[in-house]
């Protein structure tokens, strides 16, 4: 049921709504389109000034999702994807439900595309497009309205290219960092992650990259490293120097485990159950190490 917005001045909207909190705005703006267009109005930093238009529907199912939820819940369930060819992606992770995805793409005026919204993927995504001259700057000013309304940041940083996102990216903390392109290892040195980092294309990576990084879980696809390399990173770990919690490897070319662990430490250090090792360093602590011809996993105890 509607209810009516009463004529008073300017300044006592902008003084009542800057009194309200997030979820407060929240429930207002999903009353109405009327008292969502005022929310954007007279809220000193407007939410939806930025996306509301087309992309609404990751508006209203955020919105929702915020009015059931409470707050760090919320925060934990939602995370804020970011990819290097202007795409956003929003996933909300609901307990014993599919995983809802919503994607925003911030298309450019000139590239002759449709301004129409469309859906994207299965029933469980939809796609939104924005459409502006630049847009870089529309991207940077859709995630300050996410940020701002909704507290998202920018948890997952995909890289496809070394274009305008990517260079914004540089100097950004991330809790997870995935390379998609062959020459991304360059960028090692220029962004950062704290938790996870995903190369897809890791034939570049070489034991100096492994050495040098200081996350906590690393994931390497069409590796190339080779079995010299894999055992340096094992001994780098056996001399006590800082590694990640968590190493998988699949490789392009078939490891030769006898090698590898080949006087790495008298038998009896060895705990052997069939393609799973446990290497017991000289202070006592463990890493599981489970291998196959074209894989390699180590987890630190």
């Amino acid at each position: 049921m509607s209810f009516p917005l009463y004529r008073i001045p300017s300044l006592l909207f902008y003084t009542i709504f800057g009194q309200m909190d997030i979820l407060e705005l929240a429930m207002l703006t999903a009353c109405s389109k009327k008292s969502r267009k005022m929310v954007s109005s007279f809220v000193k930093i407007s939410p939806f000034a930025e996306i509301d238009k087309e992309s609404k529907n990751a508006v209203e199912l955020l919105s929702h999702f915020l009015i059931e939820t409470p707050l760090e819940e919320f925060k934990k369930l939602v995370t804020l994807t970011i990819h290097s060819d202007f795409k956003l992606i929003i996933n909300i992770k609901q307990p014993d439900l599919l995983e809802i995805r919503s994607l925003i793409h911030c298309y450019s005026w000139n590239n002759g595309m449709t301004r129409s919204p469309c859906f994207f993927g299965s029933m469980a995504s939809e796609e939104d497009r924005t459409y502006w001259w630049d847009p870089m700057n529309g991207m940077i000013r859709v995630i300050e309205s996410l940020r701002k309304f909704f507290g998202l940041e920018i948890t997952t940083f995909e890289c496809e290219d070394y274009g305008k996102v990517t260079q914004w990216m540089i100097g950004k903390h991330l809790d997870h960092l995935v390379i998609l392109w062959q020459e991304g290892t360059d960028l090692l040195d220029l962004l950062t992650c704290q938790k996870t980092l995903t190369i897809t294309h890791a034939g570049g990576v070489r034991l100096s990259h492994l050495q040098a990084l200081r996350c906590l879980q690393v994931f390497l696809e069409n590796s190339k490293l080779s079995d010299f390399e894999i055992r340096g990173y094992l001994d780098t770990w056996l001399q006590g120097s800082p590694t990640v919690k968590i190493l998988k490897v699949k490789s392009q070319i078939q490891f030769q485990w006898d090698r590898i662990l080949e006087g790495l430490l008298p038998k009896d250090s060895f705990d052997w159950m069939g393609d799973l090792v446990t290497i017991r360093r000289a202070d006592g602590k463990e890493a599981a190490i489970s291998f196959g011809p074209f894989e390699f996993r180590m987890l630190l105890g």
